[in-house]
């Protein structure tokens, strides 16, 4: 469950994105509930977003692997026994966009489609 403090700074800091590039126009919109108004703020700025790249960041992996990357765990590897089958326990950074804050706006999305808001909205968040 991501928390309503997640939820409101990722809509503020979209708000503030959305009031530098000039889109004022979510302000005269007539809203019939605040599902609608969040799912206007986010689709624009989800949109603004995906024109300049998906933020990415290092996410630590561990896994067995049959080739060497990153740092060997040599205790791991003998706890479990993945010498044997000819593996290494190894302890990587991927850079990734499956980001702490990506995943924060993807549920938040999912939530929002789930929510009591226009057909149009809906297409659009999904989009």
């Amino acid at each position: 469950m991501v928390k309503i403090q997640n939820i409101y700074y990722m809509l503020a800091y979209a708000f503030s994105v959305l009031n530098e590039q000039g889109c004022k126009r979510l302000g005269a919109e007539d809203f019939s509930n605040t599902a609608e108004l969040f799912a206007a703020v986010l689709a624009r700025g989800i949109s603004t977003q995906i024109k300049r790249g998906l933020g990415r960041e290092y996410i630590p992996d561990t896994e067995a692997l049959s080739s060497l990357r990153g740092k060997i765990d040599v205790t791991a590897s003998i706890k479990t026994r993945s010498i044997l089958r000819r593996q290494m326990v190894c302890t990587y950074d991927d850079f990734s966009v499956n980001s702490y804050m990506n995943r924060i706006i993807k549920s938040v999305v999912v939530i929002l489609l789930k929510a009591d808001i226009s057909r149009s909205r809906k297409k659009e968040l999904s989009r």
